[in-house]
């Protein structure tokens, strides 16, 4: 999601609101420059660098005003708003999904999303949460969680009748891009290891 920033500085530039778009691009940049000068790559977290979050308030700024032209634009310019779903939706499922199964990703796993993630939602593989509390276990017991998840995300693409084409493309790249990142190398038998140890105390 944090990609609308480029646009959105670009929209706030163009429509004269230089200081504003200075200020929130100094900002953002100083910390990708900080993140990047860390011999701590993790940047203090394994699913996002939680030493970004000071600057998440400025990049707010030009996402808002990014999602604020997509949603604002003419039904012939629907892929403006495509786009824009599909990279806030990602961005969601990814945190969504991780915070449910295991956020403290090892660093043995080079593609945690789809060696730890997804394979543990595939096995059935989840922790303790409030599905148990009404008797529902393993993957079952995060209906709840997901259908909720499922429903925000329909209410977000989709704020209007006239958004449904792009909202429900939206979504589809949003699964398309979860996809391909399965496309990125693994950790191999490192990784294989991690996960046993992290299965053995699972339900």
């Amino acid at each position: 999601m944090l990609l609308l920033v480029i646009p959105g500085l670009w929209l706030l530039w163009r429509r004269g609101d230089r200081w504003t778009a200075g200020v929130c691009g100094a900002v953002v940049l100083i910390y990708l420059f900080f993140i990047s000068s860390l011999s701590f790559w993790r940047g203090g977290w394994q699913v996002g660098p939680r030493y970004i979050t000071a600057m998440l308030p400025f990049a707010m700024v030009p996402i808002a005003v990014a999602l604020q032209s997509a949603h604002a634009a003419a039904p012939m310019r629907w892929w403006w708003w495509a786009g824009a779903v599909a990279l806030v939706a990602y961005s969601i499922l990814v945190y969504a999904l991780s915070a449910a199964t295991f956020p403290h990703y090892p660093e043995t796993f080079k593609n945690p999303v789809h060696e730890l993630v997804f394979r543990l939602i595939g096995e059935g593989r989840v922790p303790w949460n409030a599905g148990w509390l009404v008797g529902l276990r393993g993957l079952a017991s995060l209906v709840p969680y997901l259908l909720a998840v499922a429903g925000l995300l329909v209410w977000l693409a989709v704020p209007r009748r006239d958004r449904l084409r792009a909202g429900l493309v939206g979504l589809a790249l949003a699964g398309v891009l979860l996809a391909l990142t399965s496309l990125a190398p693994g950790g191999g038998a490192p990784a294989a290891r991690s996960y046993h140890r992290i299965t053995t105390w699972m339900p």
